[in-house]
């Protein structure tokens, strides 16, 4: 009787070994699961921070190219503004001048008509 108690002992042992192996194949296989499903998430979120990384160099570059057409810009308004102020000065000048012809012309019309009078005074008698 001795040897067969030992016998189912170990028996016993086998099965409660078999089913701990079990367990540990049933986690075994959970845990891949997680690690294949982290392993997509983390690729999925590196191809996002790629692709970001991405479209922050494209700001970048076209925040350079903005701040270059605006100071392109400034320096032509100063050119226009200066060319502007230039005109207006000119013309400011011309119509001083036409002003200055205009009185002229008036005295000359005056003369001419004081010595048409004079002339046909000269001519009546």
């Amino acid at each position: 009787g001795n040897l067969e108690d030992e016998v189912a002992s170990k028996k016993g042992q086998i099965s409660t070994l078999e089913t701990d192996k079990g367990k540990l194949k049933e986690d075994v296989e959970s845990n891949e699961k997680i690690i294949s499903k982290l392993t997509k998430y983390k690729g999925n979120l590196e191809d996002e921070v790629a692709s970001k990384k991405g479209q922050i160099s494209t700001l970048e570059t076209d925040k350079g190219k903005l701040k270059e057409d605006v100071e392109s810009n400034e320096k032509i308004i100063s050119k226009l503004t200066k060319y502007k102020g230039n005109l207006e000065d000119e013309v400011g000048s011309k119509k001083g001048q036409i002003s200055t012809l205009e009185t002229d012309t008036g005295k000359l019309k005056e003369e001419a008509e004081s010595s048409e009078k004079i002339i046909s005074k000269l001519t009546k008698d």
